[in-house]
């Protein structure tokens, strides 16, 4: 193999490397940046999008919603109407 074909595999292997490791750290700051919130019900007969009824009005719980945000989700009391898909991290079911 001649030198210029093993500085350019050399390259190859340094540009591969370097590609891989900016893909890992961009996704690891994504996953740092995530913020966990408890969104807790306030206890009202309504619907899930009703976001005046969670404690994070003026969001209700769904993951992403703002960006980067994750819910984990509290209702001791009251009835939910899920009239919405939302994807939410864990949920508390508290009430009898």
């Amino acid at each position: 193999m001649s030198t210029a074909a093993r500085r350019a595999k050399s390259f190859r292997e340094v540009f591969s490397l370097a590609i891989t490791a900016a893909a890992l750290a961009a996704f690891s700051a994504a996953r740092a940046q995530a913020a966990t919130i408890t969104a807790t019900w306030d206890g009202t007969t309504n619907n899930w999008s009703s976001a005046a009824d969670w404690s994070t009005n003026p969001n209700y719980p769904n993951n992403g919603t703002p960006s980067g945000t994750l819910y984990d989700v509290n209702v001791a009391s009251g009835t939910i109407t899920l009239d919405v898909n939302p994807t939410i991290q864990t949920f508390d079911w508290s009430g009898g």
